[in-house]
């Protein structure tokens, strides 16, 4: 009997040990809380606690939930990587070699970071990234509608989500607009000059250029003359001009060249195939 009554005289000096604060929680903000005052906001649904400068909740969760389904309650803003989130959700990542990123992946894509669909922008370098992971492309859409796709080897469609070339326009019109003062700015260097097979716009001098220029020696002909890698430089296209074929040069201001070899040096001029028609048409 002395045992039992000695076992229970412990447990209860434990029990007093464990058990002998108490907290109070108070139903509202206290004027003067002291350190350790615990409150229930009833507007919030949180218990908090005044930490010596401002109160804390004491789950430090925002997080309510509806049926099967959770939102956040907070009426601020939420940072990952930053305590001063800035806009609605602020994705901060402090390293050098860090992306700032979000990631998106189901069942199909795996889940390993090279796997899904991610957008973010790089630390270093600082270039933004839109990439899908996956063979497969990216629609942009809008009104429910999809407007614009690349697909997976990098073709752009416009108007159609199936593009067969390297930018496919489906029943789209095209607008290429050029200045409003062609003789008074003076114009830079088109995007490329030099030797190359290409159709250019020329929005300075609104001027078209589709064909090639090169040196004849690289079809097995003796003329080692390079002048014409420049047929379609800056100063060898005339303003509203256009030029079409091989070593074409259209330098006249509103003049056409067309064909092999044909120049429209003059003003208003327009030749087609030098070889043909040597003498130059103007008025």
């Amino acid at each position: 009997m002395k045992k039992i009554l000695l076992i229970f005289i412990k447990l209860l000096t434990i029990s007093q040990l464990f058990f002998c604060q108490s907290v109070t929680i108070v139903p509202s903000d206290p004027v003067s809380p002291t350190k350790g005052t615990m409150d229930f906001d009833n507007v919030n649904n949180v218990i908090k606690y005044w930490d010596g400068t401002s109160w804390i909740p004491l789950s430090a969760s925002f997080w309510r939930s509806n049926g099967n389904n959770i939102y956040n309650n907070n009426t601020g803003n939420v940072g990952i990587g930053t305590s001063n989130p800035v806009v609605p959700l602020n994705i901060y990542v402090g390293t050098n070699s860090g992306i700032a990123r979000t990631q998106y992946q189901t069942v199909n894509t795996g889940i390993l970071p090279t796997d899904g669909f991610f957008t973010g922008i790089a630390n270093f370098g600082m270039n933004a990234f839109v990439v899908n992971y996956e063979n497969a492309g990216l629609i942009f859409g809008t009104n429910g509608n999809a407007n614009m796709k690349i697909d997976e080897i990098g073709n752009v469609g416009i108007g159609t989500i199936t593009p067969l070339a390297a930018l496919h326009v489906q029943n789209k019109s095209v607008l290429l607009n050029g200045l409003n003062n062609f003789f008074g700015i003076p114009p830079v260097s088109p995007p490329v000059s030099g030797k190359g097979t290409r159709t250019l716009w020329y929005a300075e001098k609104a001027a078209f250029r589709t064909g090639g220029v090169y040196n004849y020696s690289i079809f097995g002909f003796p003329d080692a003359d390079t002048t014409n890698f420049h047929n379609w430089d800056k100063d060898s296209i005339g303003v509203f001009s256009f030029a079409s074929g091989f070593n074409t040069k259209a330098k006249g201001d509103f003049s056409v060249a067309m064909g092999h070899r044909s120049f429209a040096i003059g003003n208003a001029s327009a030749t087609l195939d030098k070889i043909m028609f040597p003498k130059v048409i103007s008025h």
